[in-house]
């Protein structure tokens, strides 16, 4: 039982601060309890991010910023959730809308007039530009912030040597960029999102078969996860390895029947060779 929203936050934080496993649970609990309380609602949005729930996150997140009192942590943190491209998730299969990426683009703007020295409000800005194919701004402000990276976390630095790297091999600087995101997926090989990277900067380079070698990697690190094995399937197809990509799609069809996009990329597939 929770007496009220502010004596349960005080709770919350305690056992934040000792790290205690039973954490999850209790700001669930809170969250149903007191919905419309920001921080409690802002503790439960953070959960979710965390174990990989970006749609509800984003959703939470996105109700707090018309909160008058919003603070910087609740910005960064949408941004993250709605639009953000953490290299340790397999990538999504479907992007964001120009409109979304221009609404936290805008949140994002208004939040750095105010600290322009935060970097992970740079590089969220950074990811978004990447993702609106602004290659050369991305790239730029990534490069800043890879050369000013004291203080800040180490995985945040490997997010921004990842899209730095995949920044550099859109822009043909080949050696830099592979140099880059082998570091990342050497110091962090469970990061589905950073390897993937490493395979479309491979076939950048035109070696396809190295390229496929990686992939296959990939399918290995993460045979059950549905946008892991669609995003495979995809990098076969684009890379013309067509009986490849048809199996992926298949087989990965049988870890949720329910799921159409399999379905719908064999469809794709097959309109495109005539089948």
């Amino acid at each position: 039982d929770f007496p009220d929203a502010e004596s349960s936050l005080l709770l919350l934080k305690s056992m934040k601060s000792l790290h205690l496993e039973e954490l999850d649970g209790l700001v669930t609990e809170l969250f149903m309890e007191y919905p419309d309380n920001s921080e409690i609602a802002y503790e439960f949005a953070q959960q979710c991010l965390r174990n990989g729930d970006y749609q509800k996150s984003t959703q939470i997140l996105k109700t707090l910023m018309g909160d008058k009192h919003k603070i910087s942590d609740w910005v960064i943190t949408y941004a993250n959730a709605a639009v953000g491209l953490d290299p340790k998730w397999a990538r999504k299969s479907t992007s964001a809308t120009e409109i979304e990426l221009n609404q936290v683009l805008r949140e994002l703007n208004i939040h750095l007039g105010d600290s322009p020295e935060n970097s992970k409000g740079q590089l969220l800005q950074a990811e978004i530009l990447l993702q609106k194919g602004s290659i050369e701004e991305a790239h730029g402000i990534l490069s800043r912030l890879l050369d000013n990276n004291s203080g800040n976390e180490k995985t945040w630095v490997e997010r921004i040597q990842t899209w730095f790297a995949w920044t550099a091999a859109s822009l043909g600087k080949f050696d830099v960029a592979l140099a880059s995101i082998r570091d990342v997926v050497e110091a962090e090989p469970q990061w589905i999102g950073a390897q993937q990277v490493l395979a479309e900067i491979i076939a950048m380079t035109d070696d396809v078969q190295a390229a496929v070698e990686q992939a296959e990697r990939i399918l290995e690190l993460a045979p059950e996860i549905v946008d892991n094995q669609l995003w495979v399937g995809d990098f076969f197809s684009r890379l013309g390895e067509d009986e490849k990509a048809e199996k992926v799609f298949l087989d990965g069809a049988q870890l949720d029947p329910n799921d159409v996009r399999f379905d719908l990329a064999l469809i794709a597939l097959y309109n495109r060779l005539g089948k």
